[in-house]
């Protein structure tokens, strides 16, 4: 569970940065859920590269 003390100390920080982030994960969880969820987007994307990679047209190099 988050701190909200400690959430709010960290937007203030963002606000103030020179070059904030697109995008702020708060606390261990989120961390946990995005970083699961990407790896499992990395292993459907190297799993089926090469099935998306055969629809582009002949005169395309592939790049996968």
């Amino acid at each position: 569970m988050g701190d909200p003390d400690k959430a709010a100390v960290a937007v203030l920080r963002i606000v103030a940065a020179d070059q904030p982030p697109t995008r702020l994960l708060l606390g261990n969880d989120a961390l946990r859920l995005v970083r699961a969820g990407r790896d499992a987007f990395e292993r459907d994307m190297l799993a089926w590269a090469e099935l998306s990679a055969s629809t582009d047209f002949d005169d395309v190099g592939r790049t996968a």
